[in-house]
């Protein structure tokens, strides 16, 4: 059965003036950022004006959807990408944008069924309008999804290599007390009392290997250990107290490990309060 097409002109009283009168009712924007704000978590914070902004491009979005008289592709929906960019940046997450942009389509589709039976438009297209409206939502989360993932994937991999560098820094050069404390802070590491400093030998392509057998035998012995490749060696900071009969020597043969214990003149930081 073909899908009944939406958007053809019925006379003065058509889906050009219905979408004429969705693009400028302000009412629908400002009861849509209401309700953005009342049930998506997240959302109190986001500014009045990005969220007007908002709401006036998926009417527009809307819009376009209808008088194409089909659903978007994820590629087509261009605005998903400014629209995850700056939720992301504002700490919102992805489950609060996918059901922002639903609460707002809903709104749209409410404003449609109100006003088609004034402009005589058939059932049959206004049932085809919610067919296209919930593909392009299809369509407008799989990008902003894809854009979050990117994102998040980005944000861990900057994650991670400033948590290396700081456990490289703190291991073996002189680093000032703040960025110590600050680094402690981030990683969970106690500044209490002074923390074991750990070398392993990690000749270069054995890196990965080494840094899995090293998280291994911490599990084992019930210690936590942060480490990072520096040069051909890895170092770190055990926390904890290890069982006594599982000293890193024995993590394999030719895995040469060392903990030096509160030796802060050889490794320079080893108490992070200091």
């Amino acid at each position: 059965m073909a899908t009944p097409e939406v958007g053809s002109a019925q006379g003065p009283d058509s889906w050009d003036t219905v979408l004429k009168d969705l693009r400028s009712n302000d009412t629908l924007i400002e009861e849509t950022v209401g309700d953005l704000r009342a049930t998506v978590p997240g959302y109190d914070a986001v500014p009045t004006q990005a969220l007007n902004a908002s709401v006036r491009r998926n009417i527009a979005l809307s819009i376009r959807t209808i008088r194409e008289a089909r659903a978007p592709s994820p590629e087509e929906v261009t605005e998903a990408d400014a629209l995850a960019l700056e939720r992301h940046s504002q700490g919102v997450p992805i489950g609060s944008v996918l059901a922002g942009f639903r609460v707002s389509l809903s709104a749209i589709y409410r404003q449609i069924l109100q006003m088609a039976p004034q402009a005589g438009i058939p059932t049959d297209q206004v049932l085809a309008s919610s067919t296209l409206l919930w593909g392009l939502g299809d369509a407008f989360s799989t990008r902003a999804v894809a854009v979050y993932q990117e994102k998040e994937v980005s944000r861990a991999v900057a994650d991670s290599t400033r948590r290396a560098e700081w456990i490289r820094h703190v291991v073996t050069v002189s680093m000032p007390a703040a960025e110590r404390l600050r680094g402690a802070t981030l990683y969970d590491v106690p500044t209490t009392e002074p923390v074991r400093a750990l070398v392993a030998d990690a000749p270069p392509g054995t890196e990965v290997e080494r840094q899995r057998r090293l998280q291994a035998w911490a599990e084992q012995t019930g210690v936590r250990v942060l480490a990072a490749v520096q040069g051909s060696s890895l170092v770190g900071l055990m926390l904890g107290e290890p069982v006594p009969c599982a000293h890193p020597k024995g993590l394999t043969e030719d895995m040469n490990a060392e903990i030096f214990i509160g030796l802060k003149e050889c490794l320079r930081v080893v108490d992070l309060a200091a």
